[in-house]
């Protein structure tokens, strides 16, 4: 998959679309189709080098909101 990397902390010039390994799926997490994203203010902090990222997230890819297809799943969701 292509993502956009934070390849080191700094301006937005570090970050860099780059070919990622596609995550795999397993147990309640799943496997989206992006078709849009957005970089809040966390993300920006994060890229900087001022926030972690969320615990279970790659701290290399920003962007926590996103909006797509879901592609794969392991079990079923209830919402």
């Amino acid at each position: 998959m292509k993502a956009i990397v934070i390849t080191q902390f700094g301006a937005p010039d570090v970050l860099k679309l780059q070919e990622y390994p596609t995550p795999e799926v397993s147990g309640d997490k799943v496997l989206i189709e992006v078709k849009a994203a957005g970089l809040n203010r966390s993300d920006i902090f994060q890229r900087q080098g001022n926030y972690p990222a969320p615990a279970g997230v790659s701290s290399e890819i920003p962007g926590l909101e996103v909006s797509g297809i879901v592609v794969e799943c392991e079990q079923m969701l209830r919402i």
